[in-house]
């Protein structure tokens, strides 16, 4: 059964919680969201408000899922309770404001487009991105801190049209493949990793410099790309990467400063 809910003129609280059995949820608010318990089966789930997005229960989306979508225009997101959410999240603010969003299990993101303010995602079994234009992560020039929690899992933000203009904290434990990409410089804020395998990357189209000490556990092993632009890690915490380092570039400016 699909749900639309319209209010045109005002704010919605959702307080009662809304089940779709399958359905699609769509809501739109000219004002602030406040979503209760959400349970939509395999339903999609489409939220636009014009003002903040939050939320005082759980959204739980089970299966394969359709996709998800929040729209806060120039208004923070805040969804940081237990969610389940197994379809692709697409996140929409402008401005200042912060965008949080917290699930259990693991976070698969569709297109992410952001103002200025901070980004937390938090997910207890990875995170990633599929490629394409329409599934890169973007925030808009001197965006605020992307603080990406994957908790036991992979970490993929490979779509190669990424355009990370703020500081970017990764964050995970256990044995698992790493891989970020943008488009232009990278600045990589305090980070802390369990053993990077596989291809663990670290790319970007412009210069990578650090604001904190990219900490890794013993055996771990990443490349770090620049292209032709200098990559700069001399953080006073260490780069604490304990088996291999690959640096590729085409230029000369490679610093690097380790434990």
């Amino acid at each position: 059964m699909d749900v639309t809910i319209n209010v045109p003129n005002g704010s919605y609280t959702n307080s009662a919680g809304v089940t779709t059995n399958n359905g699609t949820l769509t809501i739109m608010a000219s004002g602030a969201v406040s979503l209760g318990n959400i349970s939509v089966g395999t339903g999609a789930i489409a939220v636009t408000a014009g003002g903040a997005i939050s939320q005082t229960g759980s959204i739980i989306q089970t299966g394969p899922g359709t996709a998800v979508s929040f729209t806060a225009g120039a208004n923070p997101i805040t969804l940081a309770l237990a969610n389940q959410i197994s379809a692709p999240v697409s996140l929409s603010n402008s401005g200042a404001n912060a965008v949080t969003l917290t699930v259990t299990g693991r976070l698969n993101l569709g297109g992410v487009t952001v103002g200025t303010g901070p980004v937390t995602l938090t997910a207890t079994t990875g995170m990633g991105q599929a490629g394409g234009a329409a599934n890169a992560f973007t925030q808009a020039a001197g965006g605020g801190l992307v603080t990406v929690n994957a908790g036991d899992g992979s970490i993929d933000f490979s779509n190669t049209l990424n355009q990370l203009t703020g500081p970017v904290s990764v964050n995970n434990m256990g044995a698992h493949q790493v891989v970020v990409k943008t488009v232009g410089a990278l600045t990589l804020a305090a980070s802390s990793l369990g053993t990077l395998t596989g291809l663990s990357a670290i790319t970007a189209g412009g210069p990578i410099t650090q604001t904190g000490a990219f900490l890794t556990a013993p055996g771990s092993t990443v490349t770090v790309s620049a292209g032709a632009n200098p990559i700069t890690l001399t953080n006073a915490g260490k780069l604490a990467i304990d088996d291999l380092f690959e640096v590729l570039h085409l230029l000369p400016g490679v610093v690097l400063d380790s434990p």
